[in-house]
């Protein structure tokens, strides 16, 4: 099925592909395929057909008809994965950061269900082999744990638990600043931004969203805070985090560049060179097919351990 893209601009750009490419990059769009489809005659500016190097300004319509997408077919991929936890019906792996929890447009070969394909392990199917076992999913930044089901029985047991609210998380977050309190429990809806469609923001007309964070160690310039969500919306931790005005490090889409201001060359560079935000799914706690509470703990990963000691170091 064919998919059409609507654009509001919202500030003057030099050209049309290269603002649409910016604008796209998480739906995996280049700047090279914007131009096969203007060329396609499939993007249209204020209702016209236009051209890659055409100017854009605030408040121009772009719509973009993208072709019906090929069947791609999802192979296995080698990749040192880390089990947590595991019995006959469920599996809990760490999901590294970078990597998309299942496939999508532009990533067919780099996810997490790749990587699940190739352990030779029974997977659920009752979403389909593109989520096979996925019972809940992971930013692409964020690190940390994820329940998988073996088995269609498993996952409908599972979801029922993350519906009702009895799975318990925990994530591990390197915030700017330190927290007005040891312990904040925030509670501000959220829906999606009419402005930009790839943020979710605070909103009274928005779904109830509850989170509390504790500080875990306070630094210079930084604190490892822990973050516990008592509802489960997207983007929620990281929102309600730049909400308060300590938004995660390394969160470029919700907190813009408070290194900048960091009197430190080093952890500038660290942060801008990271290639994501610190946020980890750090403990789950949930029950299995056999009644047992089982609760499965990630320690911090490499890069929040090497930025903390770059931070402890300074002055």
């Amino acid at each position: 099925m064919s998919e059409s893209i609507e654009i509001t601009i919202e500030e003057n750009k030099n050209r049309l592909d290269s603002a649409l490419a910016e604008i796209l990059k998480e739906k995996g769009i280049t700047r090279s395929r914007v131009q096969r489809l203007i060329e396609e005659k499939r993007v249209l500016k204020n209702g016209k057909e236009t051209k890659a190097s055409e100017a854009v300004k605030c408040g121009d319509k772009i719509i973009l008809n993208l072709p019906e997408p090929q069947k791609n077919e999802i192979l296995p991929r080698n990749f040192p994965l880390k089990i947590w936890y595991e019995d006959e019906n469920i599996f809990v792996v760490e999901k590294p950061s970078n990597m998309v929890t299942h496939p999508a447009y532009g990533h067919y070969e780099d996810t997490l269900v790749n990587v699940l394909l190739s352990l030779n392990i029974p997977l659920s199917n009752y979403q389909g082999k593109e989520r096979a076992g996925i019972v809940h999913r992971l930013d692409k930044e964020t690190s940390g744990l994820l329940v998988v089901a073996k088995n269609e029985e498993t996952h409908q047991f599972l979801s029922r638990q993350f519906a009702e609210r009895k799975v318990q998380k925990e994530y591990l977050a390197l915030v700017w600043g330190s927290l007005p309190k040891d312990v904040i429990e925030v509670s501000a809806p959220l829906k999606r931004d009419v402005k930009n469609r790839k943020k979710i923001a605070v909103s009274n007309d928005g779904k109830n969203a509850v989170t509390i964070f504790k500080t875990v160690d306070e630094l210079k310039f930084l604190s490892l805070v822990k973050a516990i969500p008592k509802t489960g919306r997207t983007h929620q931790i990281r929102v309600h985090l730049a909400h308060i005005k300590h938004p995660i490090v390394g969160d470029f889409l919700y907190g813009g560049h408070p290194e900048n201001a960091v009197p430190s060359d080093i952890i500038k560079k660290f942060v801008k060179e990271s290639g994501r935000f610190f946020l980890h799914a750090h403990k789950i706690c949930f029950e299995n097919r056999e009644g047992k509470q089982i609760e499965v703990v990630s320690p911090l990963p490499q890069d929040f351990v090497e930025l903390l000691e770059i931070v402890k170091s300074y002055g």
